[in-house]
């Protein structure tokens, strides 16, 4: 085996290392390691769509691991008091639903966190009514829904997911 054989291996032990990760900041790092390793073995074994491939990858992964440090210091730096949903807001997806969708579906998976920004919503179930702004969860460790609630809403809302 050669050390070009032997980079290779390298660099596909590094992505197999990425999915055993658990947390965001060390996965970056190792994903920016990755992308080196794998650029270097497609430049020195010819392998152009392999070089070019993390030759573009890189800096998405290091934009990313620029954007979720500086996450972790404006949130650690930040008193509690100052902790608001405005700041978390650009790192959820927003959707907006018109009337007759559906936010949420009996036996969804509870991994969720919504923030409702526009609207209304009638959680028929509870015997509810929610305004934009208060949180609804469906937390990690919260059973599955199980229909134990259906949000409706009589005109079109913004949500913001997790």
């Amino acid at each position: 085996m050669n050390w070009v054989e032997m980079l290779g291996y390298a660099a596909a032990a590094s992505v197999l290392a990425t999915f055993c990760m658990r947390t965001m900041i060390p996965l970056r790092v190792l994903a920016l390691t990755s992308n080196l390793l794998f650029a270097l073995y497609g430049y020195f074994d010819g392998l152009h769509p392999v070089l070019f491939l993390h030759l573009i990858l890189f800096p998405i992964n290091l934009i990313r691991l620029i954007q979720f440090e500086r996450l972790v210091r404006e949130v650690g730096g930040a008193d509690r008091s100052e902790l608001t949903i405005q700041s978390w807001l650009p790192h959820m997806k927003q959707r907006k639903l018109s009337v007759g969708q559906t936010l949420v579906h009996k036996g969804d998976k509870t991994d969720s966190i919504f923030y409702l920004a526009q609207g209304e919503l009638d959680i028929p179930e509870l015997g509810k009514s929610v305004d934009a702004g208060p949180w609804l969860e469906k937390s990690v460790s919260s059973p599955p829904m199980r229909g134990v609630w259906r949000p409706s809403f009589a005109a079109p809302i913004a949500v913001f997911t997790s």
